[in-house]
């Protein structure tokens, strides 16, 4: 491991200590310690960098007046050219549509150093097979580029193939996502951002396994105990996600409830927890007596509830605009094959019944009963994300910057073994199997 982190330490390192320093957020704001409207300002030069052409506002394809803005790249590198943002207003959808377009671009076009290393010669550094390294890689030259490790400081090799999406090289690993990718005004913004959408993905994985595969492994271990067949078709997840009463009493929150309510729309506020990890909401939207049916969902997570709880119904808006809107290229209708870059654009036929985030029934519990861990300093909120998910068993959090160096934005790819990410991309890891054995 040392010959092996020598030969990248051309690389500049990252600066753990600027990473996690004192950066009061901004004001209003819950996860930006750099104004709103400096972000806006960048959109000009953003928009001619990266080939962002058009930017439309979707809101109207809909009746909730939750503004979904997207930002069009012809000529993307990505596997996708567009791009949809979403926020309580005009101002913040710009910003989270042209910023979602950047990073991935940049991630699309990342040709950093690199070093050929074999896989099988790295000890010490990431779980490359829990990942989903194929067998076939195991002992092939790769090219690896330099992470920090934000738990221990040590630089860590990580297989190219892990950081840039879409991955076109030899084939290395099962999948390539863009799980764990995220920008922001500086680096603390954008590794704060991936961190914890991979949080948020590990909680609702989490919670997938408890309420909804727990108890059918269960019924079929049961089952043939007894020799008969398993009958899935009545049984109802179990009640793992608690429901949030509305109206839940925080003025931002409902004001946004309030316009998916006033567009004749039903919506579910869930809370996710994990112990130790910040609260994930999931928001599930629904519109009865249509064909197709129509149900979206979205989810958050952050140190705020009410933070965490606007991300998820924005989300949740921000995706039926998306099916409505038809263009983006990784919608997949129901009986579509699975694709190595995600499952989770797929349309349904029929409405979920029995299921935790549908309709299945959950304990009723108040926002506000939700302890709320945030506080004032982003570098320290970061801190503790960390430091919660080392709690939480995973033994690294590996940081790469992707960077360019003449622009004031970041875009940094966060790579945690041991988070899970089975609502993604369906991998079974250690902390699910232990819920469902």
């Amino acid at each position: 491991m040392v010959a092996v982190t020598q030969s990248l330490s051309s690389v500049p390192p990252i600066d753990l200590a600027q990473l996690f320093a004192e950066s009061p957020k901004a004001a209003g704001s819950h996860d930006r310690c750099v104004p709103l409207a400096r972000t806006l300002e960048l959109v000009p030069e953003l928009r001619r960098r990266y080939g962002i052409t058009r930017i439309s506002d979707a809101t109207r394809l809909d009746r909730v007046a939750i503004p979904t803005i997207c930002a069009i790249v012809p000529d993307s590198d990505d596997v996708i050219s567009n791009y949809s943002g979403k926020g309580a207003t005009y101002e913040h959808a710009l910003a989270s549509a042209v910023m979602e377009a950047t990073e991935r671009q940049i991630c699309a076009r990342f040709d950093p150093p690199t070093v050929s290393l074999r896989p099988c010669d790295i000890g010490g550094g990431i779980d490359l097979k829990g990942l989903g390294l194929y067998e076939e890689a195991w002992d092939r030259p790769c090219q690896f580029v330099a992470g920090i490790d934000a738990i221990s400081a040590e630089v860590v090799p990580v297989p190219l193939a892990l950081v840039r999406c879409p991955w076109n090289g030899p084939r290395t690993f099962d999948t390539s996502s863009t799980n764990g990718l995220a920008s922001g005004n500086n680096l603390t913004e954008a590794v704060y951002h991936a961190l914890f959408e991979l949080v948020e993905r590990h909680v609702w994985s989490m919670t997938h396994a408890r309420a909804h595969l727990r108890p059918r492994f269960l019924l079929e271990a049961f089952a043939r105990r007894i020799g008969v067949e398993p009958d899935f078709s009545s049984l109802v997840d179990d009640a793992v996600a608690k429901e949030i009463r509305l109206p839940t009493g925080c003025a931002a929150v409902d004001s946004l409830i309030a316009e998916v309510e006033a567009a004749g729309l039903s919506i579910r506020v869930l809370a996710l927890e994990e112990p130790g990890l910040p609260v994930c909401i999931i928001a599930s939207i629904r519109q009865l007596g249509v064909d197709p049916p129509l149900a979206h969902a979205g989810l958050g997570c952050s140190w705020s509830p009410e933070h965490a709880a606007m991300r998820a119904i924005t989300e949740a808006v921000q995706g039926r605009l998306v099916d409505f809107q038809g263009a983006r290229e990784d919608m997949l209708r129901e009986d579509d094959p699975r694709t190595c870059y995600g499952n989770h654009g797929r349309r349904r036929s029929t409405l979920p019944h029995g299921r935790w985030y549908f309709d299945a029934p959950a304990q009723v519990v108040t926002l506000h009963s939700i302890s709320d861990r945030s506080c004032s300093d982003l570098g320290r909120e970061l801190r503790a994300l960390v430091d919660a998910v080392d709690a939480a068993g995973a033994p690294r959090v590996v940081v790469v910057d992707l960077s360019p160096s003449d622009l004031p934005i970041s875009v940094a790819r966060v790579i945690v073994p041991g988070l899970e990410t089975g609502m993604v991309d369906g991998r079974i890891g250690a902390a699910l199997r232990r819920v469902i054995s």
